[in-house]
Order: C-alpha cells, then structure tokens, then sequence
C-alpha cells in the first residue's frame, strides 16, 4: 500500500520531472546521490481518515470490479533533496523550484497522474503539499525537505473483492407533503367507540426498480403503529388491518388514502402514531417515517 504509492510516485516524478531532477528520483533510503540534485521519497507518517457518515462499507477500487475492504488514510510524504558540490545550497533551491511547481499541477493535486492500469495498491483523492524547508540548518549538505500530504484508499496489492448478493429490486415510495389527516385534531373521548382515522398523502408515486427497468407497484402499503412518548405500546389500540407483531399493522394506499381504525384507552391518554412505508415479502422491512401523529384521549365532560 504506502510503498506502493512510494514507488508510483517516484516513477512519475522521475519521468516528467524537468532537469535538474528529470530521472532523479527515487524511493528512500539510497545513497547514490553523487554531485547532481536528487530526490528521494519516503512515507513518513500516517493516520486514518474518518470515512463520510461513518461509512465503513466495502469499496470497488482499480484492480478488481469486485468491492473489497479498503483503508482511508492520510499518508505524509517527505521528498529530500540533496546535491554535492560548491553549489549544493543553490542546486537545492532549484531544484525544490521544479517541485513545488510541478506538485502544483492540477493532475497531481487530485492524485489522478498516479492512476495507473492493474493493481496500484492505493487510490488517492488528493495530493497537496504541505510545505518545504529550503534550508533547514546552516551546515552543508544538509538535505531540503518538502512535505505532501495524501488523502485515499489504501489495500495490499492483490487483495480480491468479495460479491455479495445481488440487489433484485429497489422500492421507492415518494410523496409531497403536507399529509393530511381526518379527524384533524385526533381528539378522542375515553371508552368511546372505535374510530377511523384517514391519511391523505398528496402526489404519491410507488415505483420498483429491477434490472429490466422501472415500473409500478401493484400495492403500496403503510405500517401503522401506536407508540407511548417513551416509545412503550400505546394506552389504545388499532384494531384493523394485517397484523405484521410488535404492535405494527398495515394497510394499503389506494387513491393516495389509507385508513386506520383506533380503539381510544379506557382512561385520558396520549398515544403517538407512526406511519412508515412497508413491505411484506419476501421478507418484513419497515421504511422511514412518513408522519408522526398524535392521539389525545380525553375524560368525558
């Protein structure tokens, strides 16, 4: 992995590089630097990077379409350069110039001049430099150091993916807002009869997602369930609908309205009731929550 991206980085440098340092780079230690400028490259320190939203997911990176574990870094990168001779301070510089300036291209910046075919170990989003110390002590030769900075993924060279299932479908359940609901407040009396309570959703579209293409549901349904503000079983209960356990029925969307029936507790109470998309096969898996409504029981006058 790191010397991997050592070595990539030194054949590119070593490459495009204009003189005094065009096929003068190389991965350190080597002590072959003579009275001509060299460069040498060495990973210095390392630390992880904290994935986006916490993703600690499996990624497909060059080498193989499978996904495979990856490690994001932060990898830093010393480059040395040396130089013999009267005029080692000025050779230095010039060629700590040539540096500076070609680490500054853009394909570099973004680690895409590094991209290369096969199995690279590594896969940057970007390459900065940090800075440079032109003459880091008064006594000659002294090497001038310059520090980049290497964000990416990193794997051992050959790791293989790993396929996992694949993904027969994708259910999408969209909506526009606001849902309306009857009876708007949800006020009930304690005792008192069941009671429907209907949900109108405005512009719902059901859609499914399959290698052939999209298309539409043939039934979209809704979980309902009543949840205390601690999040225990609520005081009443829903008597209507597919009993899906926990508490939890459905009942399916017709004409953007679904309807659930409430039984209100037998003493003042205030129940929450949450509506989630639903699917029921092959497997149960609630979606998000679409609406959150409250149901206060109130003592008869």
């Amino acid at each position: 992995m790191l010397r991997e991206l050592e070595m990539r980085l030194a054949t590119v440098l070593g490459a495009d590089l204009p003189p005094p340092l065009a096929g003068r780079v190389t991965v350190r230690p080597d002590s072959a630097a003579g009275n001509q400028p060299a460069a040498q490259i060495a990973v210095r320190a390392v630390r992880p990077v904290t994935p986006d939203f916490g993703a600690v997911r499996h990624e497909v990176a060059p080498g193989d379409p499978a996904a495979r574990r990856i490690v994001r870094l932060e990898a830093q990168i010393d480059i040395r350069v040396t130089a013999g001779g009267a005029n080692s301070r000025v050779a230095r510089i010039q060629a700590l110039d040539a540096l500076i300036y070609f680490l500054d291209a853009p394909a570099l910046r973004s680690g895409r001049a590094l991209r290369d075919a096969g199995d690279p170990g590594f896969l940057l989003d970007s390459l900065i430099l940090a800075g440079a110390d032109a003459e880091p002590a008064l006594s000659d030769p002294v090497p001038a150091d310059l520090t980049l900075t290497a964000t990416g993924w990193f794997w051992p060279v050959g790791q293989a993916g790993q396929d996992g299932p694949a993904i027969a479908e994708a259910r999408i359940t969209q909506l526009v807002y606001p849902v309306l609901s009857d009876p708007d407040p949800a006020r009930f009396l304690a005792g008192a009869a069941e009671a429907d309570i209907t949900l109108r959703l405005t512009d719902v579209q059901a859609l499914s997602l399959r290698a052939e293409g999209p298309g539409t549901r043939d039934e979209t349904r809704l979980a309902f369930q009543l949840l205390a503000a601690d999040g225990s079983a609520g005081a009443g209960s829903l008597t209507n609908g597919r009993d899906l356990g926990e508490g939890i029925r459905s009942r399916p969307l017709a004409d953007s309205t679904a309807q659930i029936r409430y039984r209100p507790p037998a003493n003042p109470a205030r129940d929450r009731l949450v509506v989630r998309p639903v699917q029921e096969a092959p497997e149960l898996r609630l979606g998000p929550v679409l609406v959150e409504l409250t149901l206060i029981t109130e003592a008869p006058a």
